[in-house]
């Protein structure tokens, strides 16, 4: 009898900032997530027809279309692989796709996951980001994460699509999807991933990221709440979300950001306002 391939359990928060639109985005399903995050400065260029936090969207549901099973990432790559292309091709085909299907104007950063077999691949580009986690006795472990993509600090590679009356005279880096960092590792049942916009990993340290979900972990298992010994992603993704917006909002405690500011010779404390979107997947059988 065959195995049956594992799969992704998988529960979604993104909290918008306090003024502003939401212009973060994302997608799951039981073997791919993604995440996508608009870039707020180009909303200066609403009145040329600019609308970031619809391009995100599109991005994720053009992405999310091109990966599942039958899509176009699959068509575009079986004949090379036989039909079984790699997990990392197929999220970066789905990033090609969205790209090229996209009708709104905007920007953003973008990140796809694929899970395939025991196998996962990521498409990357950007400041949004992954990192896979195994739990050891003495609690998770960052076993793969993402490194950001960026011109200079705080200017993150970001696929864009522009007016014609706009064009690049916004002084924008055009990136795409060939730009995009790829990563394929294996996963175990049990893993835990995360994918998130820089909302997450601006606001909290990895440290503190890891004491929360074995904090949440705990909790979970000693009041049943969850599946098994595993806890419901859902309540993960939101104390993680809820703790990195916390954080956004203190303007004196210490954060990956105002350290990296700090790093570039700028005057800044506390915690960096943005939306915060964070996905926490389990690889489940």
């Amino acid at each position: 009898r065959e195995a049956v391939p594992p799969k992704l359990w998988s529960g979604a928060t993104c909290l918008g900032k306090l003024s502003g639109q939401c212009e973060d985005a994302h997608f799951v399903t039981e073997q791919a997530i993604g995440v996508a995050d608009g870039v707020g400065s180009m909303s200066r260029y609403a009145k040329y027809g600019v609308d970031t936090a619809a391009y995100a969207a599109e991005l994720m549901e053009r992405a999310a279309h091109a990966i599942a099973p039958g899509g176009s990432a699959w068509s575009e790559t079986n004949n090379d692989y036989k039909g079984r292309p790699p997990p990392d091709v197929l999220a970066a085909a789905a990033v090609r796709a969205a790209e090229a299907e996209s009708t709104f104007f905007g920007a953003s950063t973008i990140s796809v996951l694929q899970l395939t077999g025991s196998n996962i691949g990521v498409a990357n580009l950007g400041d949004s980001g992954f990192m896979v986690l195994h739990q050891t006795e003495q609690g998770f472990e960052i076993v793969t994460r993402s490194t950001e993509q960026q011109h200079g600090w705080n200017f993150p590679y970001q696929l864009m699509r522009l007016p014609p009356t706009l064009g690049l005279s916004a002084g924008a880096q055009s990136d795409s999807a060939a730009d995009c960092d790829c990563y394929q590792f294996p996963v175990r049942v049990g893993d835990l991933v995360l994918l998130y916009s820089d909302g997450l990993a601006d606001n909290l340290f990895e440290c503190e990221i890891l004491e929360f979900i074995d904090r949440v972990c705990t909790n979970a298992r000693q009041q049943g709440k969850g599946s098994g010994a595993l806890a419901d992603p859902e309540l993960l993704s939101r104390s993680l979300a809820r703790a990195a917006q916390v954080r956004s909002w203190d303007t004196s405690a210490d954060s990956p950001f105002s350290v990296a500011a700090r790093q570039q010779g700028q005057a800044f404390s506390g915690g960096k306002e943005d939306d915060i979107t964070v996905v926490a997947a389990w690889v489940v059988p």
